[in-house]
């Protein structure tokens, strides 16, 4: 590791302690914050109960501008939102049942840097208030839990979910880490094709089956891992896939 990867590695640390109140990472997080760090597209599978949510929350203190957080579960929202406003994290929370004034409000103050994290609806990135906006707002990071959401092989589906491409196009194409607890191959190679997770063009997403609890996407003429890689880290511009070993949604 080298003396700057050791200090963003210890600064974290810090941030997780105080924030958090744990002394280290638990197996798979600092990989994939690491990942999310360095501008890279993740799809993280990680179990529920194992921290997905630390996987944004910690880079948002670390990145120059806002996490917007897309999540289909709103009651998961509002209490992710008060647990980060408790530890002194700004975040808010837009969904359909706040009043017109109140949305528009988030947006202006989303807008002025008021928030570290927004978390959404992916039926907010539809609207006509949001396409005004997403030209405006310095997102640093698109973060799209439940992902396995944008899977029509999938129980949860959520039509809405196939906007985020477009989205993220209209905010400027921040990298996108998409989180899911569990997800079958059929779904997890769904996530990355209808996510548009970036590989180089001369580049082919393919799942390998998991080891050691991670699964990569691999550059199709990489045989192997190469001795020193560790498995599951892609180069830059690939998208990473971690998974370590059930919610339900609303509108």
């Amino acid at each position: 590791m080298s003396d700057a990867a050791a200090d963003r590695y210890e600064t974290a640390r810090a941030l997780l302690r105080r924030y958090w109140r744990h002394d280290d990472f638990r197996p798979g997080q600092w990989e994939i914050i690491q990942a999310v760090l360095q501008g890279q597209d993740v799809l993280a599978v990680l179990p529920t109960g194992t921290g997905k949510s630390v996987c944004y929350q910690l880079p948002a203190l670390l990145l120059d501008g806002l996490t917007l957080v897309v999540s289909p579960l709103l009651a998961l929202i509002e209490d992710q939102v008060a647990r980060l406003r408790a530890r002194g994290i700004p975040a808010a929370f837009l969904h359909g049942h706040l009043s017109t004034h109140a949305a528009e409000q988030c947006w202006i103050d989303a807008e002025h840097g008021a928030y570290r994290l927004l978390y959404v609806t992916p039926e907010q990135l539809t609207t006509a208030r949001f396409e005004a906006r997403a030209g405006r707002l310095r997102v640093a990071v698109l973060a799209v839990d439940e992902a396995h959401c944008v899977s029509e092989w999938g129980p949860q589906f959520r039509p809405a979910y196939l906007h985020l491409p477009e989205a993220r196009r209209q905010l400027g194409d921040p990298p996108l880490l998409a989180l899911t607890a569990t997800a079958t191959p059929r779904v997890r190679q769904d996530i990355v094709e209808k996510l548009a997770l970036r590989t180089p063009p001369d580049h082919r997403a393919r799942l390998r089956p998991a080891q050691s609890g991670l699964v990569r996407v691999r550059n199709r003429r990489q045989s192997r891992t190469r001795p020193g890689r560790t498995p599951g880290r892609a180069r830059s511009g690939h998208p990473v896939l971690r998974h370590a070993a059930k919610r339900r949604t609303l509108d």
